[in-house]
């Protein structure tokens, strides 16, 4: 998934998945520093976590989004 671009596509920001993912009780916190790189593709296995989180909340986003 183009985290980025499905971000776009509904009008939020990373700063908007930060929140979020901060807000859940997933065992980790992220700063932007941490989205950015992220996104980035680096390879990390905190970052491979807040991809995968991060499509998770895209979907659950998009599912709230759709009629």
């Amino acid at each position: 998934m183009n985290i980025k671009a499905e971000l776009f596509n509904l009008n939020k920001k990373q700063i908007d998945l930060v929140f979020e993912i901060n807000k859940r009780d997933l065992g980790y916190t992220v700063s932007i520093n941490d989205m950015s790189a992220a996104l980035k593709g680096l390879p990390r296995p905190k970052f491979d976590k807040i991809r995968a989180d991060s499509e998770t909340i895209i979907n659950e986003w998009k599912a709230a989004a759709s009629p």
